[in-house]
């Protein structure tokens, strides 16, 4: 998936990553007549996952699995994540151990020449915002990353919930002080605090996620933080 021209640029912009979606629907985990095939690719975790430069380093960029969607016919996990350079490769391990029943799909059949490539249809990919990579904050199934500033009013935080793919958005913080915010994450709220603001009236914005609505979404509120 190209995204050259959604990535950040310039110096200063070291931190600063673009979030994205993506994962496809067209590849079947596993061919027949295996007992296992006529479904998609499922990613039990992030455990599986990781980003590496085109030398094999190891990258620790925000990462994460989320449930399995697309219109091909064999729907498969969504990967969220940061991209913040122009090349770089993604691994999905089909298992993690060493227990031959915990593999997560089998596709050395369909290796071109019996080693590759493998053409993926049905994929699916969507540019989210910039993030600042300082701020990620996660707690069990919610992840808060917020928004890079471009003075007061510009900075808001994202709020994704691994459990049913969204990101929710709470509004700008009115204050234009320096990132990242202090940003707190349990498993169901994300909140952080407006420093300037909180000079004059102690208050943090923060979002619920699935328990406060129904479907996962996210609501923007005021509350009084604890002392």
């Amino acid at each position: 998936m190209g995204l050259e021209r959604r990535l950040p640029s310039g110096q200063g912009s070291d931190p600063i990553a673009r979030l994205v979606r993506a994962g496809q629907s067209g590849l079947e985990a596993f061919p027949a007549p295996d007992p296992r095939s006529g479904t998609g690719i499922i990613i039990p975790s992030a455990a599986y996952v990781s980003s590496h430069t085109l030398t094999g380093g190891v990258l620790p960029p925000f990462l994460d699995v989320g449930p399995p969607s697309g219109g091909g016919p064999f729907p498969g996990s969504v990967l969220v994540g940061t991209v913040d350079s122009l090349e770089g490769l993604l691994r999905i391990a089909h298992n993690v151990g060493t227990d031959p029943a915990g593999e997560i799909f089998d596709l050395r059949s369909r290796l071109d020449g019996g080693v590759g490539p493998i053409l993926i249809t049905s994929p699916l990919a969507r540019e989210e915002r910039l993030v600042d990579l300082r701020s990620v904050r996660a707690g069990g199934a919610v992840t808060a990353l917020e928004e890079p500033g471009n003075g007061p009013g510009t900075a808001g935080l994202l709020v994704y919930d691994n459990r049913n793919g969204r990101i929710g958005r709470v509004a700008e913080a009115a204050g234009s002080g320096e990132l990242p915010r202090r940003v707190a994450v349990s498993n169901e709220l994300a909140a952080f605090y407006d420093v300037e603001t909180d000079l004059v009236t102690p208050t943090s914005r923060s979002s619920r996620s699935r328990a406060c609505r129904p479907r996962g979404s996210i609501t923007p509120r005021t509350s009084r933080p604890a002392t």
